[in-house]
């Protein structure tokens, strides 16, 4: 079973190019925030690339679909996409089960009232006991951790304090992207094996 993810920078001078899927085109083309229309379009593009690579599959012959809710679909393989921050993460999947990927900037801006929110009472007693200069990178791992978990369900309704993250396979890396470091999990059946490609 193959679940392989693909990372990369998003280059801000790059000029936005063509999408020839014409309903990706414009959900894009709608976005009055740069940065936002930006990301979208770089996480459509490693998107293409991915199935292009891993699979063989050609994006522009390719029949996606859109849940109710906003995420995107494609009969035939799994994807996921997460992107900010400078950054974009996509999860590709040929096995029929759902696979989710986030991936997020480590920064110092965190907060008690942060990790409330996303952590329950056993987490959260593991991550107070934790050394201060520890905590942040703790707190975004298991903030991408749920992020991905979530995008499995396609679920319109995400609650981290109830996301269970010790019965559910995932894989979590933490690498460096221009100068900056980021967390990237994959969540998914086969993602603990998760091939990882840095673009």
């Amino acid at each position: 079973m193959i679940v392989d993810v693909y990372i990369s920078a998003i280059d801000n001078n790059e000029p936005i190019g063509k999408i020839e899927n014409e309903a990706r085109r414009q959900e894009i083309e709608k976005i009055s925030n740069e940065r936002v229309k930006r990301e979208k379009y770089c996480a459509w593009k490693l998107l293409c690339h991915a199935l292009k690579n891993s699979f063989g599959l050609e994006a522009e012959k390719l029949d996606f679909g859109k849940l109710e809710w906003g995420a995107w679909v494609l009969d035939g393989a799994e994807f996921s996409i997460s992107h900010g921050d400078g950054a974009v993460a996509v999860a590709v999947s040929k096995s029929g089960n759902p696979v989710g990927v986030d991936i997020e900037r480590v920064h110092k801006s965190r907060s008690d009232r942060m990790a409330e929110f996303i952590m329950n009472e056993g987490e959260l007693a593991a991550f107070n006991s934790l050394p201060n200069d520890a905590k942040e990178e703790r707190l975004i791992e298991i903030w991408t951790i749920k992020e991905a978990i979530f995008k499995t369900k396609r679920a319109s309704n995400f609650i981290p304090r109830e996301t269970d993250i010790e019965s559910y396979p995932t894989k979590t890396v933490k690498l460096g992207i221009k100068n900056q470091e980021y967390i990237c999990t994959v969540a998914g059946w086969g993602s603990e094996n998760a091939r990882v490609f840095i673009e």
